[in-house]
């Protein structure tokens, strides 16, 4: 079932109660943002309470959402509607589990209350092609190696691993808070931060450097691109800090958020 662009994924009705999962897109790649559309309609007389802010979609960046003012249909019947515009972070196939909408009585108990849940369902991501990575025309030997020194050479090989793993905790982290993006760019005009942050972090994987032990080096590299990331994604600049200093600081930085602060706080 498809109605103006919109497709149906699950629909689930019971007497006068139905509740319907749509998208926007059937067909998705890495680079684009796509929405899902919570749907319940009921008589009029019942409040409609949605899942939990977020069920089930913790797999993708949230990077907005809207929940639209109960309305009376022309069948006579109160429509509630949330919508999703989400982001994936990675190119794999995804199942959407199953929501649960309830429907409550105004001013009756627990015996007012009837509950639909929808099914899961599949949506596949797919990676983009080699011709559009080529496109990107990033210059690892100038983009993704570090400005300055991270700090003394005699760090050990256990707390730059760690510190490591928390970069990517943190390059996660920070992906999920990316803004709306304002209208569709063509990838000649602007490249998305978060796509030279995921093709960097693609040619460190290939490199296989942790498995050559070559951890200071992955270190550096890995430090470089979330520091692109981060300069690039929020507009900050500090020329005069080493890398080390420069993610150290974010804490404390007055362009981002408390919520994105929050992912700095890594030991």
């Amino acid at each position: 079932m498809e109605e103006s662009g919109w497709h149906l994924k699950s629909e689930t009705v019971r007497g006068p109660f139905s509740f319907r999962v749509l998208v926007d897109k059937e067909e998705i790649d890495i680079s684009d943002t796509f929405t899902v559309i919570l749907e319940a309609e009921t008589d009029e007389g019942y409040n409609c309470e949605f899942p939990k802010f977020g069920t089930g979609l913790e797999q993708f960046a949230i990077v907005d959402y809207h929940t639209e003012t109960p309305r009376l249909t022309g069948k006579q019947k109160m429509l509630y509607r949330r919508s999703y515009l989400l982001e994936p972070m990675l190119a794999e196939n995804y199942q959407i589990p199953s929501q649960m909408m309830i429907f409550r009585e105004q001013g009756g108990g627990e015996a007012r209350i009837q509950e639909l849940e929808s099914e899961p369902f599949d949506l596949e991501v797919r990676q983009k092609t080699p011709e559009f990575w080529q496109a990107l025309d990033i210059d690892d030997a100038t983009a993704m190696e570090p400005q300055q020194r991270l700090g003394p050479e005699n760090r050990r090989w256990l707390m730059i691993s760690g510190a490591a793993a928390g970069l990517l905790l943190l390059l996660a982290g920070l992906l999920g808070y990316w803004h709306r993006r304002r209208g569709r760019r063509k990838i000649e005009e602007v490249i998305p931060p978060h796509l030279k942050a995921l093709q960097a972090l693609q040619a460190l994987i290939e490199a296989e450097l942790v498995q050559k032990r070559q951890l200071q080096l992955f270190y550096v590299r890995i430090s470089a691109i979330l520091r692109t990331y981060i300069e690039e994604r929020f507009s900050l600049r500090a020329p005069e800090q080493t890398t080390e200093e420069f993610l150290a600081s974010l804490p404390n930085t007055k362009a981002l958020t408390r919520e994105q602060k929050n992912y700095c706080k890594i030991s």
